[in-house]
This record gives C-alpha cells, sequence and structure tokens, in this order.
C-alpha cells in the first residue's frame, strides 16, 4: 500500500510542489527451516520542488484560460529529497 499528498503553492508567483509518501505491506519467507514474516509502515518520503523558470503559479480561473506560448516550454526547478 502507497499513501501519497502533493500540494501544490504559489511562493513569489512560482509554483512550490510538496510531496509526501509512506508506505506499507507485508512480508513473509522461510529459509533454513525457519519461518519469518513482518508488517508495518516504511519510511516517510519528503519532496520539495521549486520551480526557477517556467510554470507560473496560477488561480484556478487564470488556470481554465492559461494558454502556453511555445510549442518548447522549458521549466527549471530545484528539488529535495527527504528521508
Amino acid at each position: 500500500m502507497v499513501i501519497s499528498y502533493n500540494r501544490i503553492v504559489n511562493v513569489a508567483g512560482q509554483s512550490v510542489i510538496l510531496t509526501a509518501i509512506i508506505t506499507a505491506g507485508n512480508i513473509a519467507g522461510e529459509a533454513l527451516g525457519a519461518t519469518s514474516s513482518a508488517r508495518g509502515y516504511g519510511d516517510l518520503y519528503l519532496q520539495g520542488t521549486f520551480n526557477l523558470f517556467g510554470a507560473p503559479a496560477l488561480s484556478s480561473d487564470s488556470f481554465a484560460t492559461y494558454e502556453q506560448g511555445s510549442v518548447l516550454s522549458l521549466i527549471l526547478g530545484l528539488s529535495c529529497n527527504f528521508n
């Protein structure tokens, strides 16, 4: 099982994407006559992405009427992972 949450926010006119992911599962096995099993949650994964160029932050109304100016667009961003 994987639970993920993403949120896009406006910071200084640019879009910032915040992501949180956590996994859970069960595992069981047998080796050399011994049986073992485990279940529980995995590590929490956090990520933040800040778009430096391109992909402007838009309101819902602006997004509905937004038209991209060119076929080729460039998004330059920074990403940090915490796990």
